[in-house]
C-alpha cells in the first residue's frame, strides 16, 4: 500500500491493515482452538467410555420381546436399560399374536450421560373382509 495523503486516507488505510491483521488473528485462533478440542477429546475419551447410557425402549402394543445387537434381552417393553456401552446398536422388537410372529428394527446411537428413546409401533394387520 502506499502512504495516504490526507487524514481520512490515513484513517482508512490504517482501518484496513487492523481489519487485515484481525482476521489473520481470527485464522490462527481458530486452528489452534481445533487442535485443543481434538486434544481435549484425546484426553477425555477413555472417561467418556465409561460414563453411563441409558436406552428406553418403548412399543405399542406393550410386551413386545426385546434383542439388542441380535441378543435376545430377558425383558420385554417397555424397558430402560441402563450402563449398555456408548456406540451404535440395532434394537429389534418382536411381537407375537395370533397372526404370527413380527419384529421391526431401529438403530440407535448412545451417547455418554444422555437418554435415548426408541420408539416402535407395530401396526395392526389388515384383515380380509368376511362375506355372510
Amino acid at each position: 500500500m502506499k502512504p495516504a495523503s490526507n487524514p481520512a486516507d490515513k484513517l482508512l488505510q490504517s482501518f484496513r491493515q487492523n481489519q487485515i491483521q484481525f482476521t489473520r488473528l481470527m485464522k490462527r485462533q481458530a486452528a489452534h482452538a481445533k487442535v485443543l478440542e481434538h486434544e481435549t477429546f484425546k484426553l477425555c475419551s477413555p472417561y467418556l467410555s465409561n460414563m453411563p447410557t441409558r436406552l428406553q425402549v418403548r412399543s405399542f402394543p406393550l410386551g413386545c420381546k426385546i434383542k439388542i445387537d441380535g441378543e435376545l434381552m430377558p425383558f420385554r417393553t417397555p424397558h430402560t436399560f441402563n450402563n449398555l456401552p456408548p456406540g451404535q446398536h440395532v434394537v429389534e422388537l418382536v411381537y407375537e399374536d395370533v397372526n404370527g410372529k413380527r419384529s421391526l428394527r431401529k438403530t440407535v446411537q448412545l451417547v455418554p450421560n444422555q437418554r435415548v428413546v426408541c420408539k416402535l409401533h407395530f401396526k395392526k394387520p389388515k384383515t380380509l373382509a368376511t362375506i355372510g
